[in-house]
């Protein structure tokens, strides 16, 4: 790696999806560029589904990271601990270094998932601001999540935003974190009229699922028609990245290198 900025990339793995769709297109990608990403996955995407299992491990053994996407952000006694979520899929055969939250099921809760994250006791952890001001585990971030600057600006915009959003946070800390979502490899983003969606989507009552309803119209218009895929923005946004000297690492890359 040398002296050149890092740029970590994130992809959360979310739905079962991102494996049909995702997974194998961006560790392409990823492989033709010479970069290595990080996969957090919902261990609960995994039970039953050894082919599944089978994608992740074969990552691995290439390079990739495996993390986990922590479902029981809030060590709720109604699902499986976060412990238990770890070392399943540490019983898998991965080897797990970090964690971020998984905002579907109980989502972020700020100074409580920072907790039951910290808990856990792995190398690094992965969140949103404000970060807490005493935590025993290394935070890596934040983060910028592609997927939404192209929903917003469209394609060569987004990466644009990307790339400026980056330059800053190389010129304060050495590196920047990129987010993206591999099921929007192959499905679209949507248009930015329906951003509002993603704000108000954890929120209860008429309004927000109105919204979600919208977007997910849009979305499945969009992709049938190949318009704001995400596909297009991360190969420019790869090739962009080598152009300025800056080096696509996984996030324990990251956390090694400052380390080092």
């Amino acid at each position: 790696m040398g002296d050149r900025p890092l740029v970590g990339l994130r992809h959360d793995v979310d739905t079962g999806y991102d494996f049909t769709h995702g997974i194998k297109p961006v560790s392409k990608l990823e492989d033709r560029s010479d970069a290595r990403s990080t996969f957090f996955v919902r261990v609960r995407l995994l039970r039953g589904h050894l082919d599944r299992v089978r994608v992740l491990e074969e990552l691995q053994d290439d390079g990739w990271e495996i993390g986990l996407h922590l479902d029981n952000t809030v060590a709720s006694p109604k699902d499986p601990p976060p412990q238990e979520e770890l070392e399943e899929l540490i019983q898998l055969g991965f080897r797990v270094h970090g964690v971020t939250p998984h905002g579907g099921l109980y989502g972020f809760q700020g100074r409580v998932t920072w907790e039951v994250m910290d808990s856990l006791g792995l190398e690094y952890m992965m969140g949103y601001p404000p970060f807490p001001k005493h935590h025993r585990t290394p935070i890596i971030g934040p983060h910028h999540t592609i997927d939404f600057l192209v929903k917003k600006l469209g394609v060569k915009m987004g990466v644009k935003a990307l790339l400026q959003q980056l330059g800053s946070d190389i010129g304060e800390r050495g590196y920047g974190v990129v987010l993206m979502h591999p099921l929007y490899m192959k499905f679209s983003v949507g248009p930015s009229l329906t951003f509002n969606a993603v704000r108000v989507s954890r929120r209860q009552g008429f309004r927000a699922y109105f919204l979600k309803q919208v977007d997910r119209g849009f979305k499945a218009l969009y992709t049938l028609l190949g318009i704001r895929r995400v596909d297009e923005a991360y190969t420019i946004f790869l090739k962009e990245t080598r152009e300025r000297g800056w080096e696509p690492v996984k996030i324990l890359d990251i956390l090694k290198h400052a380390r080092d």
